[in-house]
């Protein structure tokens, strides 16, 4: 795991970029330049260490509160020599970070060219000039001639290092092996040179970053086992476990992992290592003890199998052969890529009480994550058929995310090791929605988000819980909501994280469990890991995901070996294989453990050792249970028959569950009685199954009591039911894990906290527990509908999400069904037949759609005093409205918008009566357009379209009160969509892209169900997200997109990179909105910046304001823009006129333009349409103004 640091050293090789490596580091002086902020003191001559790196230069001064300065060579302008001792750099950017030696997010400071001078202490310029050439050359390079470039240089420094023998603890030791390897640990290579004698083992890194001892070694004696593993899936590896010994320098950690250049090599080191006739010689069997010790953690000889006895026969715990199960797989508390990986086993996160006894408290064991909602299965399977099978095509796949990988380990220890997450993060922390904050609202993600099927990790059974706690006060950020990110919310059964802890580790070797856990590892390690057992248990994944899938090392095209490289160390890695036959079942379940050793370091510091220790206390539990293969205890007959009927794929059982619904989109016609349960939820079983209390002992009981005793937390006994308990265990392992992580101090981190397009990435913090399906119908004809609807609608509400329709439903609609969709279908032909009769109307163009005319009609001046007075409220609603959209339908002006209860709801404005509510999908809609199709009555409702987390955009006729249909434009959240010319639609996204959709009939994008869709334009190059988008209504204009890291990008559909792109902002990019003549763009900025920018000029900007608040939304009408701030306000800026004023040199001061409106609550505006549009029954025309918020509401004011 994570260790502590052993000096006050700011400096690590986690500040390095990926793939970035060390090359020398000089005693020096530094001229801070005065644009560059940090020089606290001012000091003029700043002592500090220069280090070259391949892809940058940094400066860390030696006084701490001065940030250090990493200067990367894309950057650099000017190296040279001022003099033998003194050089001259010029840079247009520069990286701050680790002021007072805080991991916060660095500061970026881009611009004009500063310039530094450093002094060179003891080297000359020609010895730093030579290597910085180098290195500066290579930068240049294209991205695989780079890589091949850095790691040449890499190999050669490493080949040229020669082992220092002063080093050698004694003068007697005889070296028996030499060669180059790179120590890992997590998110880090050293490389340096392994060193093995007869009698201690040593590692010279190339470069002494830390200081101290420059060389790591221990005693052969204490080397308890060494273990083969693979790096990058390559079996390259080799995992060395420590015991403490006494007298002479020690490693000072509990296990090292070494990676070497070739299969060969590993082996050789191995080998040379298990020869040594000292290796283990601590251990009460010396070496043939660390030599069976290896192979117990290889799953070598007969090992694996003796241990799957020990643990069917209750010997082993199931904490305990997970574990084991994870190391024999190689997985490795060293290597981030190959975390251990522990299932959820709940499914009752909101429940006061947590009851063991209801197998419904269960996550169902036997599915992957992935398939634990039938909804997004059925979108995964539609995937994976429609998935080219061609010769060459990588083969089919399931889910393009993974379960493991570097980025979810460190999703669920951001708290304990910040200075990772800033690594893996390029930086910067994520936004506060996208952090671990609510453990209920995670498991609500990976049983609802298509691009999150993310496992849990050994430390949610196993520590003390200090990672759920924000103990150092780390500043996440707050939320959409307004809420701040620090302790992770816990389930409502858990007083404390000690009490939680200790609970889900109750659950883990709860009986549910144990009946169920063989068939989660035959997922994870066993015969449904690959093949057609896969493909049939749903648990296929991306191919590179596996061993032996790519022969890296056979490799010659540099760009492509590149490429599979950093997929693999990035995008998940599936464990070794262990078996390839079913694994059976247990037979007997032990009981808790004793109170008084189960996780004694609960209560302790988290500033110990690290996790790693666990390995060694495993293998001592190991051996213990699997000297005798009898069970310690035995289990009565009907006690193995509850056990072998918890199984859910049990035959019994699976017809007690048969009655169990699932989830499902869409609207359910027929009356479902059975009781649906949440996704990824244990179905119910027969009565006699959940009545186990009556004759179980109090040990759970006790055992939480014991746990989260003087930790303040009441009494376990009123949030936790414990099962029966049914055999015995031997003793546990967790007693040697104490503190995992070292953690300090980080800033608050700009994000954004609302808007049309939130920054949450697939956040569901407002999702309801109950909103994954419900319809409102409203006008129904047919009240049989109504009430099928609404019986539907509550056999759901209470679960989370819908069941799915069956076959049998889908074709057995009644008769009233029947003539109601006949009649509905005959009055859209009578509609369609006289508007074509009719023509085109005054306020349409010829393809049918609205005319721009009354939304581009000025709004007028005095806007503030016309619409002066209280809001109507249209609605308020569960969870953030996120979009609104305004049109004429029925003569009515109506307001469409949508939000994170997924539900698109439609109201009129003139008495704020609701015209319809539909459910779309499952997550959180983000987006709206609406289109006037083609045939479409002029005075009829438009069809509707909304972008959603989902990465969906849906299609929902109001006419017909049915979802048209869907389709995935993208591989993250759709941010935006706007209406172009020639029936266009413009969608933007997080994945960094927009992409452009041919609207015309017959070609919609959401009517291709069996064929995948393409976009007729796809405008990528974006560094980071799309949050803001501006499409042109007429042809010849840019497309405009702002980004989450406040770029502005324009692109010229005749060229397929963007034309242009500036900085606009230091914060996100909240809207953008195209002036009528488009030859203008308002600009609406996370920093409370509103500015005018001229296209024709590239951007040059040509007035701004700023409002004090950050900006989520704005529209103009070419004179006037108003904007939606997170405090609520909506400020308006009457550009044009003060534009007018400063050529006249009549103006007063800019700020005195923004005028504020206070419209609504003290929560995020998120959007806002300004719009003229006729009063009801009338051809007068009012000014409506609608805006949506984050707690819900969406407000409605009227001018004339």
């Amino acid at each position: 795991m994570f260790g502590l640091r052993s000096s006050a050293k700011r400096f690590t090789l986690l500040l390095l970029e990926e793939e970035e490596e060390y090359v020398a580091d000089f005693v020096a002086s530094c001229a801070w330049p005065t644009a560059v902020q940090g020089n606290v003191q001012q000091v003029k001559c700043m002592p500090g260490s220069l280090r070259l790196c391949s892809k940058s230069v940094f400066f860390e001064p030696d006084d701490v509160r001065v940030p250090i300065v990493r200067i990367p060579f894309l950057f650099v302008q000017q190296l040279e020599g001022i003099n033998l001792s003194t050089l001259s750099l010029a840079t247009t950017q520069v990286v701050k970070m680790k002021a007072n030696t805080a991991d916060a997010p660095y500061v970026i400071q881009r611009g004009a060219p500063t310039h530094w001078q450093f002094n060179l202490t003891y080297a000359t310029v020609d010895q730093f000039l030579v290597m910085a050439h180098e290195q500066l050359a290579a930068s240049r390079l294209p991205y695989a001639d780079r890589k091949e470039a850095l790691q040449a240089g890499a190999r050669q420094r490493a080949a040229e290092a020669v082992f220092d023998n002063s080093r050698l603890v004694e003068f007697t030791e005889q070296i028996q092996y030499d060669a180059p390897a790179v120590q890992q640990t997590p998110l880090v290579q050293e490389g340096g040179r392994l060193v093995v004698t007869d009698r201690r083992l040593y590692f010279q890194p190339l470069h002494n970053v830390a200081g101290g001892n420059p060389v790591r070694t221990h005693p052969l004696a204490a080397v308890a086992a060494i273990a083969h593993r693979n790096s990058s899936l390559r079996p390259i590896g080799l995992e060395l476990f420590f015991i403490e010994a006494e007298g002479g320098p020690q490693w000072g950690a509990p296990s090292a992992f070494f990676a070497f250049l070739n299969t060969v090599e590993a082996s050789r080191a191995g080998k040379v290592m298990l020869a040594q006739p000292c290796l283990g010689g601590a251990l009460p069997g010396g070496r043939s003890a660390a030599a069976a010790a290896g192979s117990i953690l290889e799953a070598g000889g007969s090992w694996l199998g003796k241990v799957k006895a020990g643990w069917q026969g209750g010997r082993i715990s199931n904490l305990d052969y997970l574990l084991y199960c994870n190391l024999a797989a190689g997985r490795s508390f060293n290597d981030l890529t190959q975390w251990p990986v522990f299932p959820w086993v709940l499914a009752d996160y909101n429940s006061t009480v947590l009851d063991l006894n209801n197998p419904a408290s269960f996550r169902d064991l036997s599915k992957p994550i992935g398939a634990l909602n039938n909804q997004r299965l059925e979108s995964y399977r539609f995937r994976f058929r429609e998935m080219p099978r061609d010769e060459g095509a990588d083969p089919p796949f399931l889910y393009g995310t993974h379960y493991s990988c570097p980025g979810y380990v460190m999703y669920w220890l951001v708290r304990a090791a910040p200075a990772h997450l800033l690594r893996l993060q390029n930086g910067r922390f994520d936004v506060a929605d996208r952090l671990f904050y609510s453990i209920p609202r995670s498991w609500e993600s990976v049983t609802s988000n298509p691009a999150d099927v993310k496992e849990l990790i050994p430390e949610f059974f196993l520590s003390n819980g200090s990672f759920l706690v924000n103990n150092d006060s780390l500043p996440l950020g707050c939320r959409q909501n307004g809420k701040s990110v620090d302790a992770v919310e816990l389930p409502r059964w858990a007083n404390s994280p000690q009490d939680f802890i200790a609970k889900h580790r109750a659950a883990l070797e709860s009986p549910f469990v144990s009946a169920n856990l063989h068939h989660w590892l035959d997922l994870i390690f066993g015969h449904k890991q690959k093949g057609k057992a896969a493909e049939e248990a749903d648990n296929v994944f991306h191919h590179l995901t596996y061993e032996g899938a790519v022969d890296i090392e056979s490799m010659t095209n540099k760009q492509h070996r590149a490429a599979l490289e950093s997929q693999i160390n990035e995008f998940g890695q599936c464990p070794r294989q262990l078996f390839k036959e079913p694994h059976p079942p247990r037979s007997a379940c032990p009981p808790p453990p004793d109170p008084a050793t189960l996780l004694p370091s609960l209560t302790t510091s988290a500033n110990s050792t690290a996790g790693t220790a666990l390995s060694l206390a495993l293998l001592t539990t190991i051996l213990t249970a699997t000297a005798s293969e009898q069970p310690q205890t035995s289990a009565s007959a009907e006690e193995i028959e509850l056990l072998h009927e918890l199984d859910v794929l049990h035959e019994d059982s699976r017809a007690a569950l048969s009655s169990a619904s699932s989830s499902s989109s869409g609207i359910i016609l027929e009356a479902d009685t059975a009781t649906s349960s949440p996704p990824g939820q244990a179905r119910g079983l027969p009565d006699r199954l959940r009545n186990w209390s009556g004759r179980m002992g109090g040990s759970l009981t006790a055992m939480v009591d014991n746990l989260t005793k003087g930790e303040g937390a009441g009494p376990s006994s009123s949030g936790f039911v414990s099962p029966r308990t049914l055999s015995a265990s031997t003793a546990p392992i967790a007693h040697s894990l104490k503190g995992l992580f070292q953690r300090q101090q980080t800033p608050p981190v700009p994000l954004r906290t609302g808007g049309e397009l939130t920054s949450g990435r697939k956040s569901l913090h407002q999702h309801p527990a109950s909103g994954a399906m419900s319809t409102s119908v409203s006008g129904s004809s047919d009240p049989d509908l109504t009430q099928r609807v609404h019986s539907h609608s509550q056999a759901t509400t209470s679960t989370g999400t819908a069941a799915k329709p069956t076959a049998h439903s889908k074709t057995t609609a009644t008769a009233n069904d029947s003539k109601d969709l006949q009649a509905a279908l005959q009055q859209m032909l009578i509609s369609r037949q006289q508007a074509a009769a009719a023509g085109p109307s005054t306020t349409e163009d010829q393809t049918g759609r609205s005319a721009p005319s009354s939304s581009q009609k000025p709004w007028g001046a005095n806007l503030t005093q016309r619409l002066k007075g209280k809001a109507d409220v249209v609605a308020s609603q569960q969870g953030a409205a996120s979009a609104v959209a305004l049109a004429v339908a029925n003569g009515e002006p109506t307001a469409y918008f949508v939000g994170h209860n997924a539900t698109l709801k439609i109201h009129t404005l003139s008495t704020k009566a609701q015209v319809r509510s539909a459910k779309l999908g499952s997550l959180p809609l983000t987006s709206l357009a609406l289109l006037h199709q083609p045939g479409e009555a002029s005075e009829g409702h438009p069809t509707v379209l909304a972008g959603s987390y989902d990465n969906q955009v849906y299609a929902y006729s109001v006419e017909f009160g049915r979802q048209l249909g869907k389709w995935q434009p993208h591989d993250d959240s759709v941010s935006g969509l706007q209406l172009m010319h020639e029936d266009r639609l413009a969608t933007a996204s997080w994945d960094c892209s927009i992409k452009l959709w041919q609207l015309a009939e017959g070609r919609q994008p959401w009517s291709s169900s069996s064929v995948t869709v393409r976009p007729q334009q796809e405008l990528a190059d974006a560094e980071s997200g799309i949050w803001a988008l501006a499409a042109p209504e007429t042809a010849g204009g840019l497309v405009l997109g702002g980004t989450e890291e406040g770029m502005v990008m324009a692109w010229d559909l005749r060229m397929s990179s963007p034309a242009w792109q500036v900085q606009a902002s230091s914060e996100y990019i909240g809207g953008l909105c195209l002036t009528p003549d488009e030859q203008q763009v308002l600009v609406a900025a996370g920093n409370g910046d509103l500015s005018l920018m001229d296209l024709r000029k590239k951007a040059d900007k040509v007035s701004h304001v700023s409002c004090g608040s950050p900006l989520l939304c704005c529209q103009s009408d070419g004179e006037t823009v108003a904007a939606g701030a997170q405090d609520g306000q909506i400020f308006l800026w009457e550009f044009r006129q003060q534009i007018n004023q400063l050529t006249s040199r009549s103006s007063s001061s800019a700020s005195s333009a923004v005028q504020p409106m206070l419209c609504g609550p003290n929560a995020a505006c998120n959007s806002l349409v300004l719009e003229w549009l006729p009063t009801t029954q009338s051809t007068h025309e009012c000014l409506h103004v609608v805006s949506t918020y984050e707690n819900g509401s969406v407000l409605h004011r009227k001018g004339q």
